[in-house]
């Protein structure tokens, strides 16, 4: 624990930190300026909260429960899975005047809990989005319009809730 929060504290360009499910990263990680890689162990399910300064992450393998980025930068999320479960949040969270570049490696897939987002992207912030395979789903894929036609499932806890594939339906 102590050489992995070390390495988080001092991290240098091109460094590769493997994590493992051991571990919650309870902490946002500041990357600054360099270009970073994190290997996530398979059955990571902890959320991951990045602040890019300028900086450039790739997020290798894991199944995070949300990831949150704030600041200006490039992530490539290489093979990831992020699955929200408290309501109203997101697989992934852009915060407010975020600048970010995304780039898809393989498949990966954002799921929103109810009434959240699979991408949250709010207004005022940039997203290029780039890659390969995005599954971007909001409100736990759950859709209740009170009209038989439209329901996806029977509990009625989801009428007018929000929550979309790629956009801002949480404010």
């Amino acid at each position: 624990v102590e050489e992995l929060t070390t390495a988080l504290e001092t991290l240098e360009d091109g460094a590769v930190i493997a994590i493992p499910a051991s571990i919650e990263l309870t902490e946002t990680v500041a990357i600054g300026n360099k270009e970073v890689t994190f290997i996530f162990s398979e059955d990571y399910d902890k959320p991951v909260s990045v602040e890019l300064q300028e900086g450039k992450l790739t997020i290798m393998n894991g199944h995070f429960n949300g990831i949150d980025i704030s600041g200006k930068g490039t992530v490539i999320l290489d093979n990831v899975m992020s699955q929200a479960t408290e309501e109203g949040d997101s697989g992934l969270s852009l915060q407010d005047g975020a600048d970010v570049t995304i780039k898809i490696v393989g498949s990966v897939s954002l799921l929103g809990a109810k009434n959240g987002d699979g991408l949250e992207v709010p207004y005022g912030t940039k997203l290029l989005l780039t890659g390969d395979t995005l599954v971007a789903v909001g409100n736990n894929g759950v859709e209740y319009t009170g009209i038989d036609a439209y329901n996806t499932t029977d509990d009625e806890t989801y009428m007018n809730m929000r929550g979309s594939g790629i956009g801002d339906a949480v404010h």
